[in-house]
């Protein structure tokens, strides 16, 4: 019996990752990285609004939900397009940055304002 012993309990697990569906992620980033340049999409990053990935992943998903697998410029898969726009969004959140110029419900501003407020009464 081996004494060999190894920890990985609460470690990310990437072997649930679908490496064939990753692989069409990256080509299209790295399609994207020799069109526009390698990371590109952070270029001025605290200017970008969500809105502009939103739009782009919208159209990818308008084009999908027609029945068009593939994007007619670059030939790739629409759901390798529209992932990609979803992770640039992600990004951005993750680190704070782009200007997040969603439209928001009633509800949602209202929330958000509380949340203000309610920090703003734990500072004081």
């Amino acid at each position: 019996m081996s004494g060999f012993k190894k920890f990985d309990g609460g470690k990310l697990r990437w072997d649930l990752v679908p490496e064939d569906a990753l692989e069409e992620v990256v080509k299209i980033l790295h399609a994207g990285a020799d069109r526009y340049g390698d990371w590109n999409w952070l270029d001025n990053a605290d200017e970008v609004k969500y809105t502009r990935y939103i739009n782009a992943l919208e159209r990818h998903f308008k084009d999908f939900k027609r029945g068009e697998d593939f994007d007619k410029d670059s030939g790739r898969y629409q759901l390798a397009h529209i992932i990609c726009n979803a992770l640039f969004m992600l990004q951005y959140q993750i680190m704070g940055r782009g200007i997040d110029d969603r439209k928001k419900t009633k509800l949602e501003i209202e929330q958000q304002l509380n949340q203000i407020a309610l920090a703003k009464f734990k500072d004081e």
